[in-house]
């Protein structure tokens, strides 16, 4: 049950990565098109997965990246 919780967090995440919100002010000025915004925000979401399945200490780091 853990895995499903976090693995239906993984979007929220990555629209709150200092990554995605640059990418995000990106596109909001119109220097990158929406199919460029939508797919470096896929390739954040996957890079939260793998993180995630990859490092056990992962989410206490994103916990202290989440209060920044």
């Amino acid at each position: 049950a853990t895995l499903v919780f976090y693995a239906a967090a993984f979007p929220r995440l990555a629209r709150h990565t200092a990554h995605a919100r640059a990418l995000k002010e990106k596109y909001e000025n119109g220097d990158i098109s929406r199919d460029e915004y939508e797919l470096e925000e896929s390739l954040e979401k996957n890079r939260i997965s793998n993180i995630s399945t990859v490092r056990p200490s992962f989410w206490s780091r994103l916990a202290s990246m989440q209060r920044t």
